[in-house]
């Protein structure tokens, strides 16, 4: 993450950026945050927590003046979990299993996304 977070604030402070809309595709969420995206990252994504952190470090040096969450899907929650096992490139249907779990814990990380947002932004005002 300190690599993901060193390149944006580099990126920002090297060309003067004085205001920032930052747009977070939600597959970049680790599994474990929910997996009703698209295409879920898996074990390799980053924490809801991380994300903030990376918003309130960017609000350090650029007015935050916008935001969107995309790729929340609570509807797709067919998951290949239990066998990563691709075959040409493809997942077999008998892979995927039904997580209910997924679409509340989507939601509730891009709820928790949302409000750290808002918090962030509104000590800009």
């Amino acid at each position: 993450m300190k690599k993901i977070e060193r390149e944006i604030l580099t990126h920002i402070t090297k060309n003067n950026i004085e205001e920032v809309y930052l747009s977070i595709d939600l597959d970049v969420l680790d599994g474990s945050s929910g997996l009703a995206v698209e295409t879920p990252s898996f074990k390799k994504g980053l924490s809801p927590r991380q994300i903030v952190k990376i918003m309130e470090k960017i609000s350090q040096s650029s007015k935050i003046t916008g935001a969107d969450l995309v790729e929340l899907a609570p509807f797709v929650s067919v998951l290949a979990r239990q066998k990563k096992d691709f075959q040409g490139g493809k997942m077999r249907v008998e892979d995927f299993v039904l997580d209910s779990q997924a679409p509340s814990q989507s939601i509730s990380s891009a709820l928790y996304l949302f409000k750290n947002l808002a918090r962030i932004m509104k000590k800009a005002i």
